[in-house]
């Protein structure tokens, strides 16, 4: 907690008198990132745009806003192996009825443009997957390949291409 008080540039005790552990002091964190983030993804899947362009714009936002809090993938990770029952709970009340709108906004429009006929759910995940974990592992990754933080950086960047490629081209392939 301190480090968090010395960031936010304020003493640990107004910390504590404020959100009383890391874990309530997560989830409001959490909820303003939602926040922030289910707007924009509300947009793109709301839109009239064809389920390649929503897909990659939602990788792009995806991947900008996790640049934002690159924490958040593994704090959230750390969350699930301490506290699934927690997690599980704050993802059913936040989470759930937004992704099953998702969920059915994808599944029509891959029956109507003629794609990989897939349950959406495989897209979401893929999205998620393929965003958060360059994240989690990135002192791994920047150990790996010798990256600097601009180099990473960079090479976010490009993710935010390559993963709207990849997932655009699987849906795609009808083989």
């Amino acid at each position: 907690m301190q480090e968090i008080a010395d960031k936010a540039e304020i003493n640990k005790s107004m910390l504590h008198y404020y959100f009383r552990t890391k874990e309530k002091l997560f989830y409001n964190i959490f909820e303003m990132v939602l926040n922030d983030f289910f707007p924009i993804i509300s947009d793109i899947v709301s839109s009239n745009a064809k389920l390649e362009d929503k897909i990659r714009q939602i990788c792009k936002s995806y991947i900008s806003i996790l640049q934002k809090n690159p924490y958040m993938p593994l704090f959230i990770i750390s969350e699930i192996s301490r506290n699934p029952e927690k997690l599980k709970c704050f993802v059913q009340d936040n989470l759930r009825e937004r992704f099953e709108l998702i969920k059915e906004v994808f599944f029509k429009q891959i029956k109507e443009e003629k794609l990989r006929q897939i349950d959406a759910t495989h897209i979401i995940m893929n999205i998620i997957s393929l965003s958060v974990f360059h994240f989690a592992a990135m002192p791994l990754f920047k150990a790996l390949f010798e990256f600097n933080d601009n180099e990473y950086a960079e090479l976010l960047e490009e993710r935010k291409e390559i993963v709207g490629d990849t997932i655009t081209s699987w849906l795609k392939n009808m083989g």
